[in-house]
């Protein structure tokens, strides 16, 4: 179950991305037609009319593209950061003692969930004991 809600919320940030950059490439081309546009009239004359609309109509439709991407791209990085599971990196556990010294608990390795373990305490000093799980046989799924 919790591996799906990851792969779901991965799926939405692949997606949520990529019209995040979609949106970006498409202003930036945007950008660039309204250069060459100034280019041409300011620089060789051409008559303000040339591109079927005029500069002062094309340099308003970039305005309103350039605002309405920033919006767009705002909400959608928001939502990407919102939409993530939220991981509690700082569990604080009960700690755990045997005979009144305190037990640290290393797995090996780390990112395996199910399987045969075996324990191993070791002695480090007068207060705390490591225990060791190391991984003997491995479940299938």
């Amino acid at each position: 179950m919790k591996n799906e809600l990851e792969s779901l919320s991965n799926n939405k940030e692949k997606k949520y991305s990529i019209i995040l950059i979609s949106s970006i490439i498409i202003t930036f081309i945007f950008l660039i037609w309204s250069s060459i546009l100034c280019i041409n009239i300011f620089i060789y004359g051409f008559d303000y009319n040339w591109a079927i609309l005029s500069l002062e109509i094309w340099l308003y439709l970039l305005s309103f593209l350039i605002l309405f991407m920033i919006i767009i791209d705002i909400l959608l990085y928001y939502k990407i950061i919102i939409s993530r599971p939220k991981k509690n990196i700082y569990e604080i556990t009960k700690p755990q003692y045997i005979d009144g010294k305190r037990i640290f608990e290393y797995t090996y390795p780390k990112n395996s969930s199910n399987g045969v373990y075996s324990k191993t305490y070791i002695l480090i000093d007068e207060n705390s004991i490591l225990k060791l799980r190391c991984i003997i046989g491995q479940s299938i799924e």
